[in-house]
């Protein structure tokens, strides 16, 4: 297996977890982005490009995304946390990135039953009057 990225102690790996993460020793910290469940693709990069850059219009619209229903999402996410758990030392952080309500809140409940949950960051990036904020909570 061949790091993306192995540089001063610190070394990223590209690809699908479930094949990485069984093979790794145990790490300090796992940064994930996992499929939210939406199945479906609004306003991406892609359309934006396509858009300025005189693309196929006809795909601006919403477009699935494969493997991304909430039922797959949930089942990946599940396994994650489960194999997180034998795969962080003790003190170590598994930071994911998170999708929608309510889905999200399930996915605090497996990060509790499997690893340990204990505090949440949540970058809530709704515009309200052309201004973007930050909510943080911890629990």
């Amino acid at each position: 297996m061949t790091p993306y990225y192995d540089h001063a102690g610190i070394t990223i790996y590209h690809g699908d977890c479930r094949e990485i993460l069984p093979q790794l020793e145990p790490v300090e910290i796992i940064v994930t982005d996992p499929p939210y469940g939406l199945d479906y693709n609004n306003g991406d990069l892609a359309s934006l490009w396509e858009r300025v850059f005189g693309g196929n219009l006809d795909n601006l619209g919403t477009r699935p995304i494969a493997n991304d229903g909430e039922d797959y999402a949930l089942n990946l996410f599940e396994w994650l946390c489960k194999e997180a758990g034998s795969h962080i030392i003790k003190g170590g952080c598994c930071c994911c990135g998170g999708g929608p309500k309510p889905l999200f809140a399930k996915w605090t409940l497996l990060m509790d039953r499997y690893i340990g949950f204990k505090q949440a960051v949540v970058w809530d990036h709704l515009l309200t009057d052309g201004k973007l904020y930050i909510q943080q909570t911890w629990n």
